[in-house]
């Protein structure tokens, strides 16, 4: 069996696979829409009322963060309901084609060394709003500025890389891609975060969780990024369901197609 008649098989399951996983979703559109034509649209969110528990529940109101995203290896924090460690370590790499020379293939590049997020909770009054629920709002994600004071702690440098921060055990490394192997095992550490500053309001479409608004088996909690009336939030949560329902089956149909071709490819020429 030729490896065009594997990949076809393989782009084949993955298309089946896909549709099983949106078919499957769509059978539970009954119960979904009983909790979206019985939701709660809470007019104070200063308190929890324990009667909307395991109920569909929409709050709106300004977000605030119940703490600090914080890096607890480093002590970094930001405020922010993400945070993002990037490790680097200065390897002897084979290099790419753009740093390589007539003579040496090889030289010193910065190498992912591991990554670790952080996440923290926002509220909207006593409402808890979980990260995983943030995630629809468009939170660009950000390089976090470093200040001397927490590079002097952790006994390193700040350096940069275009508009990157990093602390660093060795600064410049970037500019030029140096084969001193005394180098090797040089160190840096970057942040990323994504914040809320960009959103005064939002709305909040979920079930209601010993205060927290989350998802469950058949509703996926879902943020807006502005203030809206109860009928808004459901046609939106509607039509964003319909077009992730028409994407996924459309992604189906090309895995299949492509699948089908690559198989019919591989018997003609094998």
């Amino acid at each position: 069996m030729n490896g065009k008649i594997i990949g076809g098989i393989v782009c084949i399951v993955i298309g089946v696979l896909i549709g099983i996983l949106f078919i499957n979703d769509s059978s539970k559109d009954s119960t979904r829409e009983e909790l979206l034509n019985s939701v709660v649209f809470i007019e104070d969110s200063s308190q929890i009322d324990e009667a909307n528990e395991g109920k569909a529940i929409i709050v709106t109101g300004h977000p605030e963060l119940k703490q600090d995203a914080v890096d607890t290896q480093n002590d970094i924090r930001v405020k922010a309901p993400y945070l993002k460690r990037i490790d680097e370590v200065y390897k002897w790499e084979h290099c790419d084609k753009k740093h390589r020379t007539a003579d040496e293939d090889y030289c010193m590049q910065w190498h992912n060394a591991g990554t670790e997020e952080f996440q923290t909770d926002a509220q909207i009054g006593s409402y808890i709003i979980p990260y995983t629920t943030l995630l629809s709002l468009s939170m660009p994600q950000k390089s976090l500025p470093l200040t001397q004071e927490d590079a002097t702690r952790l006994k390193m440098k700040i350096d940069h890389d275009g508009d990157q921060q990093y602390f660093a055990t060795a600064t410049g490394l970037h500019r030029a891609y140096v084969r001193d192997r005394d180098l090797e095992g040089a160190k840096r550490t970057s942040y990323l975060y994504k914040d809320l500053s960009g959103f005064d309001t939002i709305t909040v479409l979920g079930i209601q969780d010993k205060g927290a608004i989350v998802t469950n088996d058949f509703l996926s909690a879902h943020s807006f990024d502005r203030a809206m009336s109860r009928d808004e939030v459901i046609a939106a949560y509607k039509d964003e369901q319909a077009q992730g329902f028409l994407v996924g089956m459309i992604a189906m149909v090309i895995f299949i197609l492509i699948g089908g071709a690559l198989v019919f490819w591989g018997k003609k020429i094998g």
